[in-house]
């Protein structure tokens, strides 16, 4: 004689995370037979992955295949646990001293979930113009937005400016030699003053034997000519 008794299992079959994904059965219905083989298949979302089953499915290889056969002696509850994909993001800075780079939003530990969208910004340090972002997006705008899809490497460029060349007036030589022509000066000062102190020179405000002489013939002509 057949055991009719029904087995129940849980209706819809979900999982932990929403959105996750969906569990297929092979016999769409909510009650079973004692001893029916229930065949279970996880498929994730767009975005998401199978990690492994819980709860019924104990046996750790079995628990970390998509596709399952779960048999109903009794009431089972099977649990498919998914989780989102996830993309490291790595960005380097050539040269290192040419600037930095801003990401929003800041990378997460297990890296970001699928479809995310990163900007980036490039920031100059004097002395150095940013050139372009490669790797595996190209780009000259400082400002750059992607779209996490896969792992990604992104580097930010600078060019370090040339250095011009300006002529300037050399006012530290000029104000050297303008000194040491003013205490030249100064010392050729000193040393005629000194001279000029030991030996003495006539006096210029005497006024001269010949001036006096012409003085008085020109008086003297002056009389002359009054007579």
């Amino acid at each position: 004689m057949v055991d009719s008794t029904p087995i129940t299992a849980p209706s819809p079959l979900t999982g932990e995370a929403q959105p996750d994904g969906t569990l297929e059965a092979t016999i769409y219905v909510q009650t079973y037979n004692t001893g029916t083989n229930v065949q279970l298949k996880a498929i994730p979302d767009v975005g998401y992955y199978f990690v492994r089953w819980k709860d019924t499915i104990t046996d750790e290889s079995e628990a970390l295949k998509d596709t399952v056969t779960v048999p109903l002696t009794c009431n089972k509850q099977v649990t498919a646990v998914f989780a989102p994909i996830t993309y490291k993001l790595t960005v380097d800075v050539l040269p290192p001293a040419g600037g930095k780079v801003t990401i929003a939003p800041t990378q997460p530990v297990k890296g970001y979930i699928t479809g995310t969208n990163v900007t980036f910004i490039a920031f100059t340090n004097e002395g150095f113009d940013f050139t372009d972002w490669t790797g595996d997006v190209t780009s000259k705008d400082t400002v750059l937005l992607i779209t996490m899809d896969k792992n990604k490497d992104i580097v930010a460029n600078f060019t370090e400016k040339p250095v011009v060349a300006v002529n300037k007036f050399p006012w530290k030589r000029v104000l050297t030699y303008t000194g040491i022509a003013i205490v030249i000066g100064l010392a050729l000062f000193l040393i005629i003053r000194w001279i000029i102190i030991r030996r003495g020179i006539p006096k210029v405000s005497e006024p001269c034997p010949l001036f006096l002489l012409s003085q008085a013939s020109f008086y003297q002509q002056i009389d002359t000519d009054t007579r």
